[in-house]
């Protein structure tokens, strides 16, 4: 299992994580008597190949969880970190161009998780419950900005 960046892995249920927030997720979808796959399969999006002479490592994915059939979930704690913004247009594609039934979605942290599946009880949509979370995050982000931009005109 290689290590993530920043993460400390951790047991939870008698099962290794390899992060905190995965562990935390899979808490989670335990109190909400969410049954999940956690790291069932890995996705190659490039092929290992060689450049003049140099050989370099296929790059891989494995979808941190697949819940209700076919929504894929990465536990990311921080939305750019590494070369995420790139591998994560790479899984995108992989799904469109494979004509994979998933969707894809991101958590950032628990208490995020624990919101949208509160929205998905009522909804018993996902996608839905996500996106009416989504905008509900960036209404308020937005409401912040506002407040922060009065604040720096004051004198």
């Amino acid at each position: 299992m290689p290590k993530i960046r920043n993460a400390t892995p951790t047991y939870y249920n008698g099962i290794k994580y390899r992060s905190k927030l995965e562990a935390e997720c899979a808490k989670v979808f335990d109190e909400a008597g969410i049954e999940f796959d956690y790291e069932p399969f890995k996705i190659v999006l490039l092929p290992e190949f060689t450049y003049m002479g140099k050989k370099f490592q296929a790059w891989t994915y494995k979808p941190d969880f697949i819940i209700l059939g076919n929504i894929m979930l990465e536990a990311k704690g921080f939305a750019k970190a590494d070369n995420y913004v790139n591998k994560r247009k790479m899984i995108l594609k992989h799904i469109l161009d494979k004509d994979l039934n998933y969707m894809f979605f991101e958590i950032y942290s628990s208490s995020h998780l624990r919101n949208i599946l509160n929205r998905y009880k009522r909804l018993n949509n996902f996608y839905d419950a996500y996106m009416e979370y989504d905008k509900e995050l960036k209404a308020k982000q937005k409401i912040r900005r506002t407040k922060k931009k009065k604040l720096n005109y004051e004198y």
